[in-house]
Formats: structure tokens, sequence, C-alpha cells
């Protein structure tokens, strides 16, 4: 995608131009589906239909939050973190879907087999932020509970803007290196 600052802007500002928005929207969408799917399905192991409805859930919240940005690099980390958000949350959601069930059902061995292995892949999501170095996890913290700019993050951390993001994109790199080495390690 040649022109991200355009199509991001246009999605932005949806109360300006309805057609331009849903124009740049589909733009969006068509070249970003693929990536965002094939992401979905890796970290959470679900089926087609379910994957295509979690495409659906990420790229809603793409529309609620999505902000101008300059580079096609910067989109694909902002999409990378929508879907593993996404994906965290599904995962959260039917884990405590599958603990209800059990408790209901009498006859449940084989469903408790698939909670435990679904809790403990949250449990790794989990345990792989929690080890990351104090300043790394900091810095998480304040980018994505807090949403701080990098300007912000930089003053705050001694450093520059340029800097912060480099740090939080080889954070992001790091945490989805272990979770996909992790997920993907027969066992």
């Amino acid at each position: 995608m040649h022109d991200v600052y355009e199509i991001t802007s246009a999605i932005a500002s949806a109360s300006s131009d309805t057609n331009a928005h849903v124009e740049a929207f589909g733009r969006l969408y068509d070249a970003k589906f693929d990536e965002v799917y094939r992401k979905l399905r890796r970290r959470t192991g679900v089926d087609e239909a379910t994957a295509l409805d979690l495409v659906q859930d990420t790229m809603m919240r793409v529309i609620r939050h999505i902000k101008p940005m300059r580079t096609e690099d910067e989109l694909d980390a902002w999409l990378s973190r929508v879907a593993m958000t996404t994906a965290y949350d599904y995962l959260r959601m039917e884990r405590r879907r599958r603990l209800r069930e059990l408790r209901v059902a009498a006859d449940a061995s084989s469903d408790v087999r698939g909670a435990v292995e679904l809790n403990d892949l949250v449990e790794s999501m989990r345990n792989e932020i929690a080890s990351l170095d104090h300043g790394a996890f900091d810095l998480l913290n304040v980018r994505f509970r807090t949403g701080m700019k990098l300007n912000a993050i930089g003053r705050r951390f001694g450093i520059g803007p340029g800097a912060a993001d480099g740090r939080l994109r080889r954070t992001m790199q790091t945490l989805r290196a272990q979770l996909e080495e992790r997920h993907d390690a027969p066992e």
C-alpha cells in the first residue's frame, strides 16, 4: 500500500465523507485481510469460520480506533497489536465459556483437556509478557494500557520518540517470536 496516510486518514475521519471512508476501508481490508487472517489462525488455532469471525471483530476495532499513520510498517505493527488483542480476548472468552460448560456437564473428560490446553495458551501469553524485563514491561504498559504517545514515552524514558518506537517494535517482535515458538513447538 503506497498511500497509507491517505487511507488511514480517510478511515479515521469517517464523519467528513462517508463514501471516501467506505472506499478507504475497503482498500485497507482487501490489502490486509489475508495477513490478519493468518495471524489470527496461527495465534488461536481455531477453524476457518471462527477465524473469519475474529477477522471481522478485528476490522470492527480498526474502524473504531484507527488513527492516521504515515508508513505501512506503522500500520502493520498496529494491525498486529489489534489482531493479537482480539485473539487474546477471544481465548479468554472461550476459556470462560468452556469452564462454565465443564461445571454443568457430567461427563466432560475431553472438554477438560481442551479447556486445560486453552488455559495453558492464555497463561503462556501472560507469562511471556510478565517475563519481560522491568523496562520493557513499563514501555509496553505506558504505550498500550495508557495510550501514551511516542514523544511522551521518549521524555519519560529519557530517549527520543524514534528510539522509543524502536524499543517498542523490538519488544513486540521478541514477544511475538516467543509466543510463536512456544505455540508451534511440538509437545
